[in-house]
């Protein structure tokens, strides 16, 4: 009688348990999908100076770098030009968003700024 008292016990504990963690991982996509979309605004604002484009087609990252300073926490980014090559590190949740450039001046080779948001 001991042993089935300590079952429904362990199984009572595994269902409270999985119940909790439930809606911690929903949570986590809904705030992944906050985050995304809260990168693709930020980029759609930068992408309103003209500099940004000018950064881009002239690969001058340090430039790219202090525009994207104040609106990003924990990144990394590259010009794609086409292909992307990739984060240089890892996590467990990694964001990318893009934002494509069809030209620049003189240039119509399109660029892509790709930005890796780690979480």
């Amino acid at each position: 009688m001991k042993g089935i008292s300590y079952s429904i016990e362990a199984v009572i504990a595994v269902l409270i348990i999985a119940s909790a963690a439930l809606p911690l991982l929903s949570l986590t996509s809904v705030n992944t999908d906050h985050a995304k979309q809260h990168a693709y605004q930020n980029l759609q604002y930068l992408s309103a100076d003209p500099q940004l484009r000018e950064f881009v087609f002239e690969d001058n990252a340090n430039g790219i770098k202090s525009m994207l300073e104040g609106f990003f926490d924990d990144y990394e980014f590259e010009i794609c030009n086409p292909e992307c090559t990739g984060a240089k590190r890892t996590a467990r949740e990694t964001i990318i968003a893009d934002w494509h450039f069809a030209g620049y001046r003189n240039v119509n080779q399109p660029r892509t700024l790709r930005i890796y948001l780690f979480g």
